[in-house]
């Protein structure tokens, strides 16, 4: 009985055995099973390319940037304040920053042109408004685009503008036309006007020089540029005559302020400052008279004129208004005649006021034959002097049924004509031999051609 007892409890025990041993088994390879599943088998090349990624700089970087974020946490967040890492955190002494209430303010859209800096806007009369002319020192003028404005210019290479350091393209021409037409012009509307035309000229590479000649034909019919055109009048008159087909030269803008100067100069030197005007003198350029041309009109023929003595001066005036000096030398200045025609022409008048002043008569012509042999007023008095006094020798030829004519008696005192002198020396000796030398012909008539004659 006992025996087979054992035995049924070997038999149980082994049972068991083999149950648990069939079950365990079973239960890891289920588990594998699933591993598997969820975790595919990766190829050779996909398992090189996955080593690649774990080892390359980038993966580095991210896993030092963790350690990096892990220590920061541990050690208490933000510069090291405990805590400041969690939500909620307030840092103790640290005030919030209020946000300020901006109210946005609506400007209307008719601005007129130019605004803003030159008007402004009223919001209690809801209109845009000029602003007050400032007070300060300087030459205010209004501008529509920039408002009030120093034009004060500063004459001199830069175009500094007064009161500023800024230098600008429009400051610089302003700055080298006051060298011109000066400073106090600058303000003026047509200097704006001026500027738009040679800004085009100088964007195209001209100089400003160049730029403004070029633009001086450009605005030449512009109404609104009358007041500059007025000012060049001269150098539009020589343009005509070019076109017309006169040889002149056109000065360019430089000169024709040279040659104006020059010549003001030469006027106030010879005491007629009121005639040293730009209109005038203008007038004189536009004329083709050159600097030269015009000293020679003043200081050799107009002084002929003034420091004549009366007797010539009253001659003159038949020829020149000689009411004063002033309109002497604008007859003289702006006349068709030149310099050399006008010289001409006054030492004949005063070779013919020499002769009337010895009481012979003779033309302009002849006069001017005269004066181109080198005769001035005195020496021609002199010589008609000499020439009355042989109107006797005429007398004395009538004797011998010949005569001596007023022609003859010049062309031996002007002209030392050897066939006149003969002439009168054969006249000399009959007279001698009929009153037995008691009267006649002086001998210093003959002698050496003197003008100191006697009868």
């Amino acid at each position: 009985m006992a025996s087979a007892d054992a035995r049924n409890e070997a038999r149980l025990a082994a049972a068991r055995k083999a149950a648990s041993g069939a079950t365990t088994p079973t239960i890891v390879d289920e588990q594998t099973k699933a591993q598997a599943m969820r975790v595919p088998t990766l190829t050779r090349a996909q398992q090189v390319t996955a080593q690649r990624l774990a080892t390359s700089p980038i993966a580095q970087q991210a896993a030092k940037t963790t350690a990096a974020l892990k220590s920061f946490t541990a050690k208490g967040g933000l510069l090291g304040v405990p805590g400041s890492n969690l939500p909620g955190y307030k840092p103790a002494g640290i005030k919030p920053v209020d946000t300020p209430i901006v109210t946005p303010i609506v400007t209307p859209t008719d601005a007129p042109v130019g605004t803003p800096p030159a008007y402004v806007y009223n919001a209690a009369t809801k209109t845009w408004e000029q602003p007050p002319k400032p007070t300060g020192a300087g030459t205010w003028v209004w501008d529509n685009n920039e408002g009030w404005t120093d034009s004060t210019v500063v004459a001199g290479s830069t175009g500094s503008e007064a009161g500023s350091e800024k230098i600008l393209a429009k400051d610089t021409f302003k700055n080298t036309l006051a060298l011109y037409f000066g400073a106090a012009e600058m303000s003026k509307p047509w200097v704006d006007g001026l500027y738009k035309s040679v800004s085009g000229f100088y964007k195209t590479g001209s100089t400003i020089a160049e730029s403004l000649n070029l633009s001086l034909m450009d605005v030449r019919n512009n109404p609104d540029m009358k007041e500059f055109t007025k000012r060049f009048k001269g150098v539009y008159a020589l343009t005509d005559l070019l076109a017309g087909g006169t040889a002149v030269t056109v000065p360019t803008i430089a000169e024709y302020f040279k040659s104006e100067a020059m010549m003001g100069d030469t006027l106030r030197e010879a005491g007629l400052g009121d005639l040293a005007t730009q209109d005038f003198l203008g007038d004189i350029i536009g004329r083709n008279k050159s600097v030269l041309e015009v000293g020679k009109l003043i200081t050799d023929t107009f002084a002929t004129i003034d420091n004549a003595p009366k007797a010539l001066k009253d001659t003159l005036a038949e020829y020149f208004p000689t009411v004063d000096r002033v309109s002497l030398a604008k007859a003289l200045l702006t006349g068709k005649e030149g310099a050399a025609a006008l010289d001409k022409k006054i030492k004949g008048i005063s070779v013919l006021s020499a002769a009337g002043s010895q009481g012979v008569k003779t033309d302009l012509a002849t006069a001017g034959d005269i004066a181109a042999m080198g005769y001035g007023y005195t020496e021609a008095l002199e010589g008609f002097g000499t020439v009355k006094q042989l109107e006797r020798a005429n007398v004395l030829a009538g004797f011998e049924g010949g005569k001596f004519t007023q022609e003859q008696a010049q062309g031996y005192v002007f002209g030392k004509s050897i066939a006149e002198e003969e002439r009168l020396r054969l006249l000399k000796e009959k007279e001698t031999a009929r009153f037995s030398g008691k009267s006649g012909l002086a001998a210093s008539a003959l002698r050496g051609k003197s003008t100191s004659t006697v009868l």
